[in-house]
C-alpha cells in the first residue's frame, strides 16, 4: 500500500505581502495627494489621480483626524493604475510613514481605536 501526502502551496510567496501592521479602511477621507482608502500605523493606500503620486517620491500629506489634520511625511512605495473613477484616470498607491513623531503615532492610534468597533471611518463635509 502506497501513501501519497501532498501539501498545498503557500496563499501566498514570501515578501508579496509585507504588511506590518493591521490596516483600517476609510471613507471619504482625503488628503493632499488623493483619496484614502486604507491607513495602518506604518502606512495609507490611497486612490490619485494618474501621475499624482509616483513611486520613490517623498512628500507630505495631512489626514484629518480626531483632533484636526495630522501632517505625515511619506513615501510612495508602490503604484498601480486602477482604472477610471468619478471620470478621471486613477491610480493606486501604497504610502509609507517617513519619521513619525509621538505626536503623529498617539493621533494614528486614536483614529485606530476610534474606528475599532467601525466598518469604516468618515469625516461628513461640514
Amino acid at each position: 500500500m502506497t501513501f501519497h501526502i501532498s501539501i498545498p502551496p503557500p496563499l501566498s510567496t514570501p515578501g508579496s505581502n509585507r504588511r506590518r501592521h493591521g490596516r483600517i479602511r476609510c471613507e471619504g477621507v482625503t488628503c493632499s495627494i488623493g483619496k484614502v482608502l486604507e491607513i495602518s500605523a506604518s502606512g495609507a493606500r490611497i486612490r490619485a489621480a494618474m501621475g499624482k503620486a509616483r513611486e520613490g517620491d517623498e512628500t507630505t500629506i495631512e489626514i484629518l483626524g480626531l483632533e484636526g489634520p495630522i501632517r505625515l511625511g511619506v513615501r510612495v512605495m508602490w503604484v498601480v493604475d486602477d482604472g477610471v473613477a468619478d471620470g478621471e484616470r486613477c491610480s493606486m498607491a501604497g504610502l509609507a510613514y517617513t519619521d513619525l513623531g509621538d505626536a503623529q503615532r498617539r493621533a494614528l492610534a486614536d483614529l485606530a481605536r476610534a474606528s475599532a468597533s467601525n466598518p469604516t471611518l468618515h469625516h461628513d463635509a461640514a
